[in-house]
């Protein structure tokens, strides 16, 4: 029996090494399997179970390969997606045997075909439950079956549901999310911001839903509801001065369910006009529902998911107000498909939509935050945070400076502390040396010498210059109980002053000099070297000259090199070819070889 066979399959999935390394999702798999195979038994013993009969209907299948083009691309760009692919399975075991099941009960004939798929395709593109609560999931998908099954009405002389299933079962969960504040049990926010990742995605979407419009005549609505929300962007942004879905004017999520979740043809309005209302009310009330999320604390995600049905339920009064409409011909919604080519071809021109919109820029929210425009500080604070987890070290310590400084927002030091920390830990040298200096100070974070001696350290040496003075300072003098290393520490100093740091250079330059005084002829060499350095602020090719007779004096053949080199060029001092030759001629005699050529 086919029943049996998906509901087999199901529970074998619940030993598959990604089900079956989570207790709670074996538990989830497991338990939908035996409450099908309850079902399906009482089923049997009331001689209830009867056949089925195949169809295939376009939408069914053209649908799914859309779905399936944007999950494969998106997942390229966020790996939770290819490790949900054994779980998208396995709601599609679940949903093809509770459809069967539910049919014999209610004695209805049922249909095989492709019909499961979009459904669970499409919930699946906006919603999933995380491990935990997988078994919401299946709760979800039931409920998108049993609302299509049992909510129906009249329409054109036929029975037919009302609801758009997978939108129906969303909105159902929404509603109980947003009730209950437990918003954490869903991937929800991630799946919507994650969507904007992968490059071209807008081109992808715009592409998949020309499919589907060639095929169901559904260009007006997507069309009106894209019109409709970036108009009413525009207007937000002529009155306030900011962007009002912060990075796009249509957030990808929004414009993915403006394609693919509220154009379901057989609940949808059956003529142009109608059809152009209700696009224009999805856009809309998008558009109403993000900034009431946002007003009163619930996140905006939910914007999408909750108007569907309630415009569902309208759709019956939409066809009267337009009675005497018809759908478009196949050849006018062509027309109306090359004219919203051309709408969105426009839209990416003027920067609406795609990675070059404005509001991607954390300066534009900074700028707004400083001229205090509306709501521009929180939603810089946010941008900054959002591109520090995606990995942007600059971001990170950027956000750590706007905490630390309290100039645009309050100030914050165990925040900013975590901001270092992260921009740190993922390269930013600027990031590590300010979190260094926090742990010295014991500000925002625990006084902890040794860690800030490390992050100096890595500082330092991740190019930082002006790092390298103060990790020397600590392992010099030994503070908080840093290990004493004077050798460490000079070659710190050297660091920083290569790096261009007047600090390191001058206290690389006071600590060769007292070496070079004592009789140390190598540090003579070194500091004369350095004060030949242009990058050197202290540079200064006299004192040079004099540093590296001394060291040649001493027996030193690398001075005596670097002095004759400096005799021959005239380098800060007068030109002295005979005294090139004597000082090569004592280099060559010291045992540095390539001398020898230079005083012959």
């Amino acid at each position: 029996m086919i029943a049996l066979l998906f509901i087999g399959l199901l529970g074998a999935l619940a030993f598959v090494p990604r089900i079956a390394g989570h207790p709670w999702l074996q538990a989830a798999f497991g338990g939908a399997a035996l409450a099908l195979l309850v079902w399906l038994g009482t089923l049997a013993a009331t001689k209830r179970v009867r056949g089925f009969e195949p169809v295939l209907r376009k939408n069914h299948y053209i649908q799914p390969v859309c779905h399936l083009s944007i999950l494969v691309y998106w997942g390229w760009y966020w790996q939770p997606v290819y490790d949900a692919a054994w779980l998208i399975l396995g709601q599609l075991l679940f949903v093809y045997a509770f459809d069967l099941l539910l049919s014999w009960t209610l004695n209805r004939k049922a249909w095989l075909g492709f019909g499961p798929i979009p459904i669970v395709f499409s919930t699946n593109l906006f919603l999933w439950f995380r491990d935990d609560w997988f078994f919401l999931q299946f709760a979800l998908l039931a409920t998108g079956m049993l609302g299509k099954a049992l909510i129906q009405w009249e329409r054109d002389g036929r029975r037919t549901h009302i609801f758009n299933p997978s939108a129906f079962a969303l909105s159902v969960f929404s509603v109980g999310l947003i009730a209950t504040g437990m918003h954490d049990l869903t991937w929800g926010p991630q799946i919507a911001y994650t969507q904007a990742r992968p490059e071209h995605i807008y081109e992808l979407i715009f592409v998949a839903g020309l499919i589907v419009m060639g095929f169901f005549s559904v260009t007006l609505m997507t069309f009106a509801a894209v019109a409709t929300c970036w108009a009413l962007s525009g207007l937000w942004f002529a009155f306030t001065g900011v962007y009002y879905f912060v990075d796009a004017a249509i957030p990808i999520a929004v414009f993915l369910g403006m394609h693919l979740l509220f154009t379901d043809p057989s609940t949808s309005p059956k003529t142009e006009r109608g059809r152009v209302l209700f696009g224009a009310m999805y856009g809309a009330s998008v558009f109403v529902l993000y900034w009431l999320f946002d007003v009163i604390g619930v996140p905006t995600f939910y914007d999408k998911l909750l108007p569907v049905p309630l415009m569902n339920l309208a759709v019956r009064a939409i066809d009267r107000r337009t009675a005497g409409g018809r759908l478009p011909s196949r050849g006018r919604n062509f027309v109306y498909m090359g004219v919203w080519t051309a709408f969105f071809g426009a839209m990416v021109l003027a920067r609406a939509v795609g990675p070059r919109h404005p509001g991607l820029d954390p300066r534009f929210w900074e700028g707004a935050c400083a001229e205090q425009r509306h709501g521009a500080c929180r939603v810089m604070l946010a941008v900054r945070h959002n591109n520090c987890e995606d990995g942007l070290a600059d971001d990170c310590e950027a956000l750590g400076r706007l905490y630390a400084e309290g100039r645009l927002v309050e100030a914050d030091l165990a925040r900013a502390g975590a901001a270092f920390s992260a921009g740190c830990e993922k390269g930013a040298a600027t990031a590590c040396a300010e979190l260094a200096a926090m742990s010295r100070d014991g500000r925002g974070v625990p006084r902890n010498a040794p860690m800030a001696a490390a992050l100096y350290t890595l500082a330092c040496q991740g190019g930082h210059g002006a790092a390298c003075a103060p990790a020397a300072a600590l392992f010099t003098s030994g503070e908080g109980g840093v290990p004493r290393d004077p050798r460490r520490a000079a070659g710190l100093l050297a660091a920083g002053c290569a790096a261009g740091d007047a600090a390191a250079c001058a206290r690389a330059g006071d600590d060769l000099e007292r070496r070079c005084d004592a009789g140390d002829a190598p540090a003579c060499t070194q500091l004369g070297e350095r004060l030949l350095d242009p990058r050197n602020p202290a540079a200064d090719r006299a004192l040079a000259s004099r540093l590296l007779h001394r060291a040649c004096e001493r027996g030193h053949a690398l001075g005596c090199a670097d002095l004759g080199r400096m005799r021959q060029l005239g380098d800060g001092i007068p030109h002295d070819p005979d005294g090139a030759r004597v000082a090569f001629a004592r280099a060559c005699t010291l045992g540095f070889a390539p001398a020898c050529a230079e005083a012959r």
